[in-house]
Parts: structure tokens; C-alpha cells; sequence
């Protein structure tokens, strides 16, 4: 994956306020601020919270490799098992986004969020005020999260 900002770039940070949880400190948001340099991938720290390796794998592996990508769109329990993710027995089927179009996935309950393939559920996506807004103003949502 390329990198979006060289060092020494002079960025600034999105003013975003999305409902729930964040990972970009409100002292920052609208800020400007000079590139240092990338840190390498870190662990995901929700996922080492319950006691996984915080690694991103199913996703990031269909973002770079492409016959992954294929393998997973068409058939997401058997993928995971090629890395030896165990997706349980409730048949997935994973979306593509495309270049003008994001999918948005919203379950009213929480319920069918698929926890053994990636994790538990993030406490924004659960907020009764996440779920009832990205239905009704999904582009608004999205254009939040940096998806415009």
C-alpha cells in the first residue's frame, strides 16, 4: 500500500465529530500539523483488549492481494479459513465497495455482526444514535468517516 503523505507534507487533520467512538484525539481534529514519518501497522487495540492479536488480516490481505480478494468476495467462511480464521458456521457474504459507491452494512440489533471474523463490534456501531442516523442520512455518515 502507498503512502498517502510524504515526510515533511504539512497536513490537516479532518474537524470530524462522529457519533461514538473515534481514534483521532479531539486536540487534533482541524489542526495543522508536519509529516515525521509512518509508523509501521500497529495491533489493533480493541482486538488486543479481548485477548486477539490486534492484527488486521482478512481485509488488508483482499486490499493486496487480488485472488484473495476474489476467494473472499465469493466465499467469505471458506477465505478466512485460509488464513485460519474460523468465520463459524453462518454463511457471510462480503460487498465490494467500488470507486463511486459504499456499501453500508446497519444492523438494528447489533445482532449479526460477524464477532468471530472481525472481533466484537466497535461500541460507535452499536449507538442507537449511529444506527438510526446512517439510515437516514448515510452519505452524511460516511462523508464523516473521510468516505466522500
Amino acid at each position: 500500500m502507498s503512502r498517502r503523505f510524504p515526510d515533511g507534507a504539512v497536513v490537516r487533520v479532518r474537524a470530524l465529530f462522529p457519533p461514538g467512538h473515534c481514534r483521532t484525539p479531539h486536540y487534533t481534529r482541524g489542526r495543522c500539523g508536519t509529516v515525521l514519518g509512518v509508523a509501521d501497522h500497529q495491533p489493533n487495540p480493541e482486538a488486543l483488549a479481548y485477548g486477539r492479536d490486534g492484527l488486521p488480516r482478512l481485509v488488508a490481505r483482499a486490499w493486496v492481494d487480488t485472488g484473495f480478494r476474489e476467494r473472499l468476495l465469493a466465499d467469505v467462511n471458506l477465505a478466512a479459513l485460509e488464513l485460519g480464521i474460523d468465520a463459524g458456521g453462518i454463511p457471510i457474504r462480503a460487498i465490494a465497495n467500488e470507486p463511486r459507491t459504499h456499501n453500508v452494512i446497519v444492523c438494528t440489533l447489533s445482532s449479526c455482526y460477524p464477532r468471530l471474523l472481525l472481533g466484537p463490534s466497535p461500541d460507535w456501531y452499536k449507538a442507537r444514535a449511529y444506527r438510526s442516523r446512517v439510515v437516514r442520512e448515510p452519505r452524511t455518515v460516511l462523508a464523516e468517516f473521510g468516505l466522500e
